[in-house]
Protein backbone atom coordinates (compact mmCIF):
# COMPACT_ATOMS: atom_id res chain seq x y z
CA UNK A 1 0.00 0.00 0.00
CA UNK A 2 1.20 3.52 -0.87
CA UNK A 3 -0.04 6.90 0.28
CA UNK A 4 -0.90 9.02 -2.76
CA UNK A 5 -1.40 12.73 -3.39
CA UNK A 6 -3.37 13.77 -6.46
CA UNK A 7 -2.52 17.23 -7.74
CA UNK A 8 -4.96 19.06 -10.02
CA UNK A 9 -4.18 22.11 -12.17
CA UNK A 10 -7.07 24.00 -13.74
CA UNK A 11 -5.15 25.63 -16.56
CA UNK A 12 -6.42 27.97 -19.24
CA UNK A 13 -6.14 25.62 -22.22
CA UNK A 14 -5.94 22.30 -20.40
CA UNK A 15 -6.57 20.76 -17.01
CA UNK A 16 -4.23 18.17 -15.57
CA UNK A 17 -4.15 15.63 -12.77
CA UNK A 18 -1.03 13.88 -11.47
CA UNK A 19 -0.83 11.16 -8.83
CA UNK A 20 2.35 11.18 -6.72
CA UNK A 21 3.57 8.96 -3.94
CA UNK A 22 5.00 10.64 -0.85
CA UNK A 23 8.52 10.27 -2.23
CA UNK A 24 7.53 12.56 -5.09
CA UNK A 25 7.48 9.86 -7.77
CA UNK A 26 4.84 10.28 -10.47
CA UNK A 27 2.46 7.32 -10.50
CA UNK A 28 0.00 8.43 -13.21
CA UNK A 29 -1.04 11.51 -15.18
CA UNK A 30 -3.94 12.72 -17.31
CA UNK A 31 -4.50 15.88 -19.37
CA UNK A 32 -7.72 17.16 -20.92
CA UNK A 33 -7.97 20.16 -23.24
CA UNK A 34 -10.53 22.88 -22.51
CA UNK A 35 -11.69 25.59 -24.88
CA UNK A 36 -11.69 29.39 -24.67
CA UNK A 37 -14.35 31.38 -26.54
CA UNK A 38 -13.21 34.76 -27.82
CA UNK A 39 -15.51 37.67 -28.73
CA UNK A 40 -15.28 40.78 -30.87
CA UNK A 41 -14.89 43.14 -27.92
CA UNK A 42 -12.07 41.45 -26.07
CA UNK A 43 -14.17 38.74 -24.44
CA UNK A 44 -12.40 35.54 -23.36
CA UNK A 45 -14.77 33.08 -21.72
CA UNK A 46 -14.91 29.46 -20.63
CA UNK A 47 -17.69 27.03 -19.81
CA UNK A 48 -17.32 26.33 -16.09
CA UNK A 49 -19.10 23.00 -16.38
CA UNK A 50 -16.77 21.88 -19.16
CA UNK A 51 -13.81 22.62 -16.89
CA UNK A 52 -15.36 20.59 -14.07
CA UNK A 53 -16.07 17.64 -16.36
CA UNK A 54 -12.50 17.72 -17.65
CA UNK A 55 -11.15 17.80 -14.08
CA UNK A 56 -13.39 14.92 -13.04
CA UNK A 57 -12.23 12.88 -16.03
CA UNK A 58 -8.59 13.57 -15.16
CA UNK A 59 -8.97 12.59 -11.51
CA UNK A 60 -10.85 9.40 -12.37
CA UNK A 61 -8.22 8.48 -14.95
CA UNK A 62 -5.29 8.75 -12.54
CA UNK A 63 -7.26 7.06 -9.76
CA UNK A 64 -8.22 4.12 -11.96
CA UNK A 65 -4.60 3.01 -12.41
CA UNK A 66 -3.74 3.09 -8.71
CA UNK A 67 -3.36 -0.11 -6.77
CA UNK A 68 -6.63 -0.86 -4.92
CA UNK A 69 -4.67 -0.85 -1.68
CA UNK A 70 -3.30 2.66 -2.27
CA UNK A 71 -4.63 5.45 -0.05
CA UNK A 72 -5.28 8.88 -1.62
CA UNK A 73 -4.51 11.09 1.37
CA UNK A 74 -5.41 14.43 -0.26
CA UNK A 75 -6.35 16.13 -3.52
CA UNK A 76 -4.33 19.31 -4.00
CA UNK A 77 -5.54 22.17 -6.20
CA UNK A 78 -4.20 25.05 -8.22
CA UNK A 79 -5.45 26.88 -11.29
CA UNK A 80 -5.56 29.99 -13.40
CA UNK A 81 -6.35 33.13 -11.45
CA UNK A 82 -8.39 36.30 -11.88
CA UNK A 83 -11.50 36.69 -14.01
CA UNK A 84 -15.09 36.43 -12.81
CA UNK A 85 -16.37 32.93 -12.01
CA UNK A 86 -19.92 33.48 -10.83
CA UNK A 87 -22.39 30.97 -9.38
CA UNK A 88 -25.86 31.35 -7.93
CA UNK A 89 -27.14 30.23 -4.53
CA UNK A 90 -27.41 26.64 -5.75
CA UNK A 91 -23.88 26.68 -7.13
CA UNK A 92 -24.92 26.83 -10.77
CA UNK A 93 -22.87 29.13 -13.04
CA UNK A 94 -24.91 32.20 -13.98
CA UNK A 95 -22.85 32.80 -17.12
CA UNK A 96 -19.60 31.57 -18.69
CA UNK A 97 -16.50 32.48 -16.71
CA UNK A 98 -14.88 35.67 -17.97
CA UNK A 99 -11.25 34.65 -17.52
CA UNK A 100 -7.97 36.46 -16.87
CA UNK A 101 -7.43 36.92 -20.62
CA UNK A 102 -10.65 38.92 -20.95
CA UNK A 103 -10.05 42.40 -22.34
CA UNK A 104 -13.51 43.92 -22.53
CA UNK A 105 -12.77 46.14 -19.52
CA UNK A 106 -9.56 47.60 -20.97
CA UNK A 107 -11.03 51.09 -21.35
CA UNK A 108 -12.31 50.89 -17.78
CA UNK A 109 -8.76 50.06 -16.67
CA UNK A 110 -7.53 53.22 -18.37
CA UNK A 111 -10.16 55.23 -16.48
CA UNK A 112 -9.05 53.70 -13.18
CA UNK A 113 -5.44 54.59 -13.98
CA UNK A 114 -6.47 58.19 -14.72
CA UNK A 115 -8.75 58.76 -11.73
CA UNK A 116 -6.55 57.17 -9.05
CA UNK A 117 -8.52 54.03 -8.36
CA UNK A 118 -5.68 51.91 -9.77
CA UNK A 119 -3.26 53.46 -7.29
CA UNK A 120 -5.69 52.76 -4.47
CA UNK A 121 -5.98 49.08 -5.48
CA UNK A 122 -2.19 48.76 -5.53
CA UNK A 123 -1.78 50.50 -2.15
CA UNK A 124 -4.14 48.06 -0.43
CA UNK A 125 -3.68 44.77 -2.28
CA UNK A 126 -0.26 45.09 -3.91
CA UNK A 127 -1.87 44.23 -7.25
CA UNK A 128 -1.68 46.25 -10.45
CA UNK A 129 -4.90 46.47 -12.38
CA UNK A 130 -5.64 45.02 -15.82
CA UNK A 131 -8.79 44.12 -17.72
CA UNK A 132 -9.14 40.63 -16.25
CA UNK A 133 -8.90 41.71 -12.60
CA UNK A 134 -12.10 40.92 -10.67
CA UNK A 135 -13.05 44.44 -9.44
CA UNK A 136 -12.75 45.82 -12.97
CA UNK A 137 -14.29 42.89 -14.77
CA UNK A 138 -17.29 42.50 -12.46
CA UNK A 139 -18.06 46.19 -12.85
CA UNK A 140 -17.97 45.73 -16.63
CA UNK A 141 -20.23 42.65 -16.48
CA UNK A 142 -22.73 44.43 -14.26
CA UNK A 143 -23.02 47.07 -16.97
CA UNK A 144 -23.00 44.84 -20.06
CA UNK A 145 -24.69 41.66 -18.77
CA UNK A 146 -26.68 42.74 -15.70
CA UNK A 147 -29.46 40.17 -16.02
CA UNK A 148 -27.11 37.23 -15.55
CA UNK A 149 -24.45 38.88 -13.41
CA UNK A 150 -26.91 40.06 -10.75
CA UNK A 151 -28.03 36.47 -10.19
CA UNK A 152 -24.58 35.64 -8.78
CA UNK A 153 -24.28 34.67 -5.13
CA UNK A 154 -20.56 33.82 -5.08
CA UNK A 155 -17.42 34.49 -7.07
CA UNK A 156 -15.20 31.40 -7.15
CA UNK A 157 -11.83 31.47 -8.88
CA UNK A 158 -11.01 28.48 -11.06
CA UNK A 159 -9.49 26.25 -8.37
CA UNK A 160 -12.18 27.35 -5.92
CA UNK A 161 -14.86 26.32 -8.43
CA UNK A 162 -13.19 22.92 -8.76
CA UNK A 163 -13.07 22.53 -4.95
CA UNK A 164 -16.71 23.54 -4.70
CA UNK A 165 -17.64 20.78 -7.15
CA UNK A 166 -15.58 18.28 -5.15
CA UNK A 167 -16.69 19.30 -1.65
CA UNK A 168 -19.60 21.75 -1.78
CA UNK A 169 -17.49 24.32 0.12
CA UNK A 170 -17.28 27.96 -1.03
CA UNK A 171 -13.79 29.07 0.02
CA UNK A 172 -10.71 30.83 -1.32
CA UNK A 173 -7.10 31.49 -0.24
CA UNK A 174 -5.01 34.58 0.33
CA UNK A 175 -3.29 34.51 -3.07
CA UNK A 176 -6.63 34.69 -4.86
CA UNK A 177 -8.03 37.18 -2.35
CA UNK A 178 -5.16 39.56 -3.10
CA UNK A 179 -6.58 39.85 -6.63
CA UNK A 180 -9.71 41.55 -5.34
CA UNK A 181 -9.91 43.52 -2.06
CA UNK A 182 -7.51 41.81 0.38
CA UNK A 183 -5.82 44.10 2.86
CA UNK A 184 -2.32 42.78 2.14
CA UNK A 185 -0.74 44.74 5.00
CA UNK A 186 -2.74 42.93 7.67
CA UNK A 187 -3.98 39.84 5.78
CA UNK A 188 -7.00 39.98 8.09
CA UNK A 189 -9.59 39.93 5.33
CA UNK A 190 -11.12 41.99 2.58
CA UNK A 191 -10.79 45.74 2.87
CA UNK A 192 -14.14 47.50 3.24
CA UNK A 193 -12.46 50.92 2.82
CA UNK A 194 -11.01 49.84 -0.53
CA UNK A 195 -14.33 48.48 -1.73
CA UNK A 196 -15.97 51.73 -0.59
CA UNK A 197 -13.42 53.83 -2.48
CA UNK A 198 -14.16 51.78 -5.60
CA UNK A 199 -17.92 52.09 -5.11
CA UNK A 200 -18.18 48.31 -4.77
CA UNK A 201 -19.04 47.55 -1.15
CA UNK A 202 -22.01 45.37 -2.17
CA UNK A 203 -19.65 43.15 -4.16
CA UNK A 204 -17.91 42.01 -0.98
CA UNK A 205 -20.92 39.74 -0.46
CA UNK A 206 -19.82 37.72 -3.52
CA UNK A 207 -16.48 36.77 -2.02
CA UNK A 208 -16.02 33.51 -0.10
CA UNK A 209 -14.27 32.96 3.22
CA UNK A 210 -10.46 33.12 3.05
CA UNK A 211 -8.42 30.18 4.34
CA UNK A 212 -4.69 29.46 4.41
CA UNK A 213 -3.51 27.66 1.31
CA UNK A 214 -2.16 24.62 3.17
CA UNK A 215 -5.40 23.91 5.02
CA UNK A 216 -7.96 21.27 4.14
CA UNK A 217 -10.86 22.91 2.34
CA UNK A 218 -13.44 20.14 2.58
CA UNK A 219 -14.04 16.50 1.84
CA UNK A 220 -15.22 14.63 -1.21
CA UNK A 221 -19.02 14.45 -1.35
CA UNK A 222 -20.99 11.38 -2.39
CA UNK A 223 -21.87 12.96 -5.73
CA UNK A 224 -18.26 13.92 -6.46
CA UNK A 225 -17.05 10.51 -5.27
CA UNK A 226 -19.20 8.79 -7.88
CA UNK A 227 -17.85 11.10 -10.57
CA UNK A 228 -14.13 10.92 -9.78
CA UNK A 229 -13.86 7.38 -8.46
CA UNK A 230 -12.39 8.14 -5.04
CA UNK A 231 -13.83 7.45 -1.59
CA UNK A 232 -16.31 9.78 0.05
CA UNK A 233 -14.48 11.91 2.60
CA UNK A 234 -11.18 12.16 0.71
CA UNK A 235 -9.63 15.48 1.87
CA UNK A 236 -9.31 18.34 -0.62
CA UNK A 237 -6.80 21.13 -0.03
CA UNK A 238 -7.38 24.87 -0.24
CA UNK A 239 -4.49 25.42 -2.67
CA UNK A 240 -3.33 28.66 -4.24
CA UNK A 241 -3.07 30.61 -7.48
CA UNK A 242 -0.95 28.88 -10.12
CA UNK A 243 1.70 31.60 -10.39
CA UNK A 244 2.11 31.74 -6.61
CA UNK A 245 2.33 28.00 -6.15
CA UNK A 246 4.98 27.68 -8.85
CA UNK A 247 7.56 29.22 -6.53
CA UNK A 248 6.58 26.86 -3.75
CA UNK A 249 6.86 23.89 -6.10
CA UNK A 250 10.35 25.00 -7.09
CA UNK A 251 11.39 25.19 -3.46
CA UNK A 252 11.17 28.97 -3.17
CA UNK A 253 9.01 29.15 -0.06
CA UNK A 254 6.06 27.72 1.79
Amino acid sequence: MAEIVIGVDGGTTAVKAVAFNLSGDVVSTRRESVSVTYGDHGEAEQDMNQIWEAVATCIRSVADVLDPADDVVVIGLTGQGDGAWLVDEKGTPVRPAAIWLDGRASQRAEQWNDDGRAVRVFEVTGTKIFGGLFPLLIEELLETDPQNTRRAATHLNCKDWIRFKLTGERLTDYTEASRSYLDAATAEGFSFPLAKDLGQTELLDLLPEIRRSEEIGGYLTEEASRRVGLPVGTPVGIGMLDIAVTGVGLGGGS
